[in-house]
């Protein structure tokens, strides 16, 4: 497992680690990458505009369609009118709308919706005064291509409905 750090991260370090990892795997190691279809929506809420535009780019050039919002109230409104989303990708600490009050929101009106939480903050730090959601995975930033794409496709294919 990860090693989490346990000093607090200043606001340079947080912009340095909250976008996708730059690192493009080689050809060989693109076959293995998930793809996924158009019919795919994915909601990418983010404060950072770069993290933001950045995933949504990812996750086009994987084959979905990727909608965005730059934080939690406007997710809500952006899943108000598009109600063909399947997957919320959310990052954690935003203004407004913090990623869980967005998640226990999206649960209690949408129950069907699938969840995924961005970070890059150490885990010590949200979990301090509540819990993410045992069930919603979460992944850290820095992420690569890969790791967004292999998470996303989990998620996705998975069976079990979110839990109000």
């Amino acid at each position: 497992g990860a090693v989490a750090q346990s000093s607090a991260i200043s606001a340079t370090e947080e912009e340095k680690t909250a976008s996708p990892s730059e690192e493009e795997p080689s050809a060989g190691d693109r076959a293995d990458i998930p793809s996924g279809r158009r019919d795919e929506v994915i909601l990418v809420a983010e404060d950072e505009d770069q993290v933001r535009d950045m995933t949504v780019a990812v996750l086009e050039g994987l084959g979905y369609t990727a909608l965005a919002a730059g934080d939690g109230v406007q997710a809500l409104v952006v899943l108000e009118r598009h109600p063909e989303v399947r997957l919320l990708f959310s990052d954690v600490v935003m203004p407004n709308m913090d990623g869980p009050m967005l998640a226990e929101e999206v649960r209690r009106r949408w129950p069907d919706k699938k969840l995924i939480f961005a970070t890059g903050y150490a885990p010590e730090r949200l979990f301090r005064n509540r819990s993410l959601g045992e069930d919603i995975p979460l992944l850290r930033k820095p992420f690569t291509e890969s790791q967004l794409a292999n998470c996303v496709r989990e998620v996705l294919d998975s069976t079990d409905v979110a839990l109000s």
